[in-house]
């Protein structure tokens, strides 16, 4: 029973990194699948070099049916979503994925904040 499992309410923090340019992409940081149903609460994005002029860099954590997503743009270095809330069910294939669109951002870092069921 879901309510059993000891790693309910357990938070975890998912970091990637994704060294020289982002590029058009989407290039993808990491796939995983996580054992156990959890929530994705918080999403950031930083980058060291800002995308630049309206060009932005996404970043995309997603099941394949559920993305969400996170925009740094324009001079920004930091983007976040700190109430993104959505469910993934226990051994769900995640993919994080990066992309600019005008390939000027570099050295991203990602931050996932996640919540097991």
């Amino acid at each position: 029973r879901e309510s059993d499992s000891p790693a309910r309410g357990r938070l975890h923090a998912l970091m990637f990194h994704q060294g020289g340019a982002v590029g058009t992409g989407p290039n993808t940081l990491l796939s995983f699948e996580w054992p156990n149903a959890f929530i994705l609460r918080r999403l950031y994005a930083e980058l060291l070099t800002a995308p630049g002029g309206t060009d932005d860099v996404t970043v995309t954590f997603t099941d394949g049916s559920n993305p969400k997503t996170v925009l740094v743009e324009d001079a920004a270095t930091h983007g976040e979503d700190e109430a993104v809330d959505q469910v993934y069910p226990a051994n769900t294939d995640i993919d994080v994925t990066s992309a600019d669109s005008g390939a000027t951002g570099a050295d991203l870092t990602v931050l996932a904040i996640i919540e097991d069921l």
